[in-house]
């Protein structure tokens, strides 16, 4: 359980370092007036959002790169931990977060889409349900098989594009960067060693050093 522990914690840090570059760019924002109560805005909600579209991610290289035995216990390991993290209600937690995964999957397994518009149409939902979460203070739930739209105003939406593009997305593809890199390295990664973990990791942070000079 040690090297679940070890993906946990690279999540959990992952998603403390969006959450500080979501507050960082919509703080600079002009448009951050769209977003009301804006100083006392709950972060528990795109929080949940952030973390919901990292653990399917996460879970996609998971499928692509590893024994299909580790996929649901390691899904299952994350999410059970996470709740009283975020301090999410269980019953609350888990309704929305099979909601997100149905959505997601659903869009990764649609063998209609191409490659480009899979990527965007994942993309928009999900800055479609951390825009909503942010400007309504609430989680998005639908039903049936189309999705309707959150209402919400052009700038919101505007403002949070801006801020993932600059703040999010950087630190998204060091993430799956960093898994990526440790899936390929065994197909069952809890077979690594620490020692091999921790070099992969290092090597992995240095390639993105490298790549950003």
């Amino acid at each position: 359980m040690k090297n679940f522990d070890l993906v946990n914690d690279i999540l959990k840090g992952i998603l403390k370092e969006m959450l500080y570059g979501l507050r960082e760019g919509l703080k600079e924002s002009d448009t951050i007036g769209a977003f009301p109560n804006k100083d006392r805005s709950n972060p528990v909600y795109p929080a949940f959002e952030i973390f919901a579209y990292l653990l399917f991610r996460l879970d996609f290289l998971v499928m692509m790169h590893q024994e299909l035995k580790l996929r649901m216990p390691l899904f299952n390991f994350i999410a059970d931990k996470i709740p009283e993290t975020l301090e999410i209600e269980k019953g609350t937690f888990n309704s929305t977060l099979n909601k997100r995964m149905d959505e997601y999957v659903g869009v990764q397994t649609d063998r209609k889409l191409t490659d480009d518009i899979r990527t965007k149409k994942l993309l928009q939902g999900y800055l479609d349900n951390l825009t909503y979460s942010i400007s309504k203070q609430d989680f998005f739930h639908w039903e049936g098989k189309e999705k309707p739209l959150p209402f919400v105003g052009l700038t919101d939406v505007l403002a949070i594009q801006i801020t993932h593009k600059e703040m999010l997305l950087p630190v998204e593809i060091q993430f799956v960067k960093m898994f990526k890199n440790l899936f390929t390295a065994n197909s069952d990664f809890t077979q690594l060693s620490t020692e091999e973990i921790n070099s992969i990791l290092e090597s992995t942070v240095k390639e993105i050093e490298n790549h950003a000079d």
